[in-house]
């Protein structure tokens, strides 16, 4: 049985499976999820939902997730909710590009078990409260 919690964690991805696996597991350790599949929709869902954090994809049709961060920063009601990139670039430069941005952590897909994401996710929403 799963637990709704006051934190809501966005999800913005455009893989759909990563989107199901991420979501089933998080809401199982208590957290409330709601995903989008590409920038455009995250921005939407952001607005409407205010989460507590966001777990952005670089790699998206339509608006790639670092334009997203970028308009997110920008928009004085959406600025503050922090935000984990989670890419299969391992690339520095995508690394310095997505902090200069705002992001508050950037962690690798293939490198991030869902514990290790868990316990990222957790810490983060200690700083933030």
């Amino acid at each position: 049985m799963t637990h709704t919690s006051p934190h809501t964690i966005l999800i913005i991805d455009d893989n759909e499976r990563l989107i199901t696996s991420y979501r089933d597991f998080l809401q199982e350790a208590g957290l409330t999820i709601t995903t989008a599949t590409n920038g455009e929709e995250g921005l939407k869902k952001a607005a409407q939902h205010k989460p507590d954090l966001i777990l952005l994809d670089l790699m998206m049709p339509e608006m790639d997730g670092l334009t997203m961060l970028k308009t997110l920063k920008k928009d004085d009601t959406l600025k503050d909710i922090p935000v984990m990139v989670m890419t299969a670039l391992v690339n520095e430069l995508e690394r310095d590009n997505s902090l200069k941005a705002g992001a508050v952590e950037y962690i690798e897909k293939v490198e991030t078990e869902p514990e290790q994401l868990l316990h990222k996710i957790r810490h983060l929403l200690k700083q933030a409260h």
